[in-house]
């Protein structure tokens, strides 16, 4: 077992034979806001200045509870911090970023190496500081740099960039929303698909949007920190990096009604990057001049020069962007699948779909979501008496904002015979209603030709001793009749002289009329869904000209304690076993 306190001081031992370097205490620990540490060290240093002059300095080294299975984090001492400050990789509270723990790795078995190199890397980031050699790294971490916080009031505040191409200079709206969404209530529109999906799920959760006039500068080019700005060291800033848009942007701000709001891009690693600043509206009516013969740019100039202005900067929310986030490339085809019944298979089996590559979920059910249906279902308690598509679209809507999610809240026959587009339009028809009747329906009009696309069915058996997935590729020359025998379906697990002995429970029934149910257990609805899942995905991705059967053996425990026998076709089959028959 890790003995990490033993490891801490092995660490510190190594370090005090060739720096002077002392345990700090807690309330010094806690006057240097540093108390996410167990353990911070006050460690005499020395760097190379531009001159080769030795400068000495004090570092602090902050030891997590999980060192050395992680990093140390390194810090400037606040007064050298004072004194060198603005170098690339020192933040404004003296962090040193040394390594990524993302890509490093440490080894555990040499504490004292670990902080030796993370002081040694720290060194060398400040002497590199120090001599100007990585002054262009300021670039590289321009977002780190811009939302440092450089005094006591200072604030950056975030919005959302629904855009990652450059915007045209001069005058342009933004969004702003009542009340925030995931956080922010800025937001910068792009021009396609992504914002109008953005605007509708915003409204759906009763959010109201109203315009926000802004104006964007340009494409900023280098500048170095600090940037805590006033609107005198702002519209510096402008008139020193954007001279041929000053006078356009002084007519936005002499007009301006609301706090004038100034945009500007940078391109960062390849991607378009936006950030700006909100002017305070300026007091126009100044003691000595008659009302309205001092202009915004004067008042702001001259009377408000030193006000702060407040820093924004936006957070990039494209599709694009999210998938090469998550996947890392882009997909070669997004899909639009449908699925209907959102019960507990239904609504499971949705969470694996919503990592597919989507273009737009459509889910169909006219049913709401009560208390009983909780232990069971992807939605929790919040959304009870919630209608269940109407919830799992908000669901999805949060977890992926830019991802289409349409509803119908009507039972999928009658979807499919008012409105056969709305599947046809599909990759895909899921179908998890538990109503065989239903599921013959649907087949039928594939078969017939008014629906086109490849049909998926699911069902489970009671206890979950069996889980069922069924494919019909269009125009399927299979009888749906035909896998049923006296209305059993021939590939159960359980055998059929089991469903019609009286004594055995297969639905179970609460008080009420209508409230029988099928037992079975959410262990064993993940345990089903993630074994089907790579069979649906496969024949999504290669659609089969003929049609499958897919049974799984499932609670094979339930099956003896019920007294329940397997039928024959299932009687050689392992739990967790997966058939496949053609049919």
């Amino acid at each position: 077992m890790m003995d990490f306190k033993r490891a801490r001081q092995q660490a510190l031992t190594q370090l005090q034979l060739t720096n002077c370097c002392r345990v700090l205490s807690s309330g010094e620990v806690a006057a240097r806001k540093l108390k996410e540490f167990v353990e911070v060290w006050l460690l005499d240093a020395e760097v190379f200045g531009p001159d080769d002059q030795v400068r000495p300095l004090q570092l602090l080294v902050g030891l997590p509870a999980d060192f050395p299975l992680v990093l140390p984090t390194i810090y400037l001492e606040r007064a050298d911090y004072q004194q060198l400050r603005y170098l690339p990789h020192v933040d404004t509270s003296g962090l040193v970023c040394t390594f990524d723990p993302e890509t490093v790795r440490v080894n555990p078995e040499d504490p004292g190496g670990i902080v030796r190199d993370c002081v040694a890397q720290a060194r060398r980031l400040i002497e590199q500081g120090l001599a100007g050699t990585n002054t262009s790294e300021f670039q590289q971490e321009f977002i780190a740099y811009w939302e440092n916080e450089y005094g006591k009031n200072d604030e950056v505040a975030g919005g959302i960039s629904l855009t990652a191409t450059p915007l045209p200079a001069g005058p342009c709206s933004l969004l702003h929303l009542a009340r925030k969404f995931g956080g922010y209530r800025l937001i910068l529109p792009g021009a396609d698909a992504d914002t109008t999906q953005f605007k509708e799920v915003v409204q759906r959760q009763g959010i109201a949007i109203e315009p926000c006039p802004a104006f964007h500068l340009g494409e900023l080019g280098e500048v170095q920190p600090p940037f805590a700005l006033s609107n005198g060291t702002a519209l510096s800033l402008v008139q020193q990096h954007f001279p041929g848009q000053l006078a356009a942007l002084q007519q936005y701000l002499n007009g301006a009604t609301t706090p004038p709001l100034v945009l500007f891009h940078k391109l960062l690693a390849g991607q378009v990057r936006y950030f700006g600043w909100w002017h305070a509206l300026p007091g126009l009516n100044r003691k000595g001049f008659r009302p309205g013969k001092l202009s915004a740019v004067e008042i702001l100039t001259k009377f408000e020069r030193p006000r702060p202005v407040q820093r924004l900067s936006f957070d990039t929310l494209t599709a694009q962007r999210l998938t090469q986030r998550t996947a890392g490339e882009i997909p070669a085809r997004k899909y639009t699948l449908l699925l209907a019944g959102l019960g507990s298979i239904g609504s499971n089996l949705l969470h694996y779909l919503a990592s597919f590559p989507l273009q737009e979920m459509r889910l169909v059910d006219p049913e709401k979501l009560g208390l009983e249906n909780v232990p069971r279902h992807l939605l929790g308690m919040e959304y009870v008496n919630f209608g269940k598509a109407e919830g799992l679209q908000r669901y999805l809507e949060q977890q992926q904002p830019l991802r289409r999610v349409t509803i119908r809240k009507d039972s999928i026959a009658q979807v499919a015979l008012q409105e056969p587009a709305y599947l046809n339009e599909c990759d895909a028809i899921l179908l998890a209603v538990g109503r065989s009747a239903v599921e013959q329906y649907l087949i039928e009009l594939q078969r017939q030709g008014v629906l086109t696309r490849p049909l998926f069915i699911l069902w489970v058996e009671p206890y979950l001793a069996g889980g069922h997935l069924l494919y019909f590729p269009p125009r399927s020359e299979v009888n749906y009749t035909s896998l049923f025998d006296d209305g059993y379906y021939i590939y159960n697990v359980v055998a059929t002289d089991e469903y019609r002995k009286p004594q055995h429970r297969m639905l179970l029934k609460e008080a009420g009329c209508q409230t029988s149910y099928v037992p079975y257990s959410q262990e064993y609805v993940t345990l089903f869904l993630s074994r089907v899942l790579p069979e649906l995905r496969g024949l999504l991705r290669a659609p089969s000209a003929d049609a499958w059967a897919y049974t799984w053996l499932g609670n094979e425990e339930a099956l003896q304690q019920q007294g329940l026998a397997k039928s024959a076709f299932a009687s050689d089959m392992a739990e967790g076993e997966l058939i496949k028959t053609k049919l």
